[in-house]
């Protein structure tokens, strides 16, 4: 009888590291991951300020972003109501009509007519869903 010897069974290499780019120190890359950190952090803070921001009648208003268009006509001094009641899909009378204002009343302020009492802006922002200094014209 022969005896054959069993082949020898090959290792297998272990799985290469990954090295930071030697371009970049460990200090640096720490530098740079607490930069990253930070920013997320902030990210995050205005995540949490925008859920906690609460108009007077207890609705929570979430933050809504308006269209380059109607950032475009408020740049070109459209009263803040007008854009937000477009961007809402409302006409004037029926924001009028939700913020228990005069209809007359409504276009006399978005016409600047006349400047508008606290408690209007305040029924108008609570109809629209935005805060009062959403809706403030800006100062001339």
């Amino acid at each position: 009888m022969s005896t054959m010897a069993k082949p020898k069974k090959r290792k297998k290499a272990p799985p290469a590291r990954v090295r930071a780019s030697p371009a970049r120190t460990h200090g640096e890359a720490y530098a740079a991951l607490l930069a990253r950190c930070e920013d997320l952090e902030d990210r995050l803070a205005l995540i949490e300020g925008a859920r906690r921001t609460v108009a007077p009648n207890g609705r929570i208003l979430l933050p809504d972003l308006l269209p380059d268009r109607l950032v475009g006509r408020l740049l070109d001094g459209v009263h803040p109501v007008n854009v937000w009641r477009e961007h809402r899909g409302l006409t004037a009378n029926s924001l009028a009509e939700r913020a228990c204002v005069a209809a007359s009343y409504l276009s006399e302020i978005v016409a600047g007519k006349k400047p508008g009492s606290v408690d209007a802006y305040q029924k108008l922002a609570d109809a629209l869903g935005v805060t009062v200094d959403d809706i403030l014209p800006a100062p001339t």
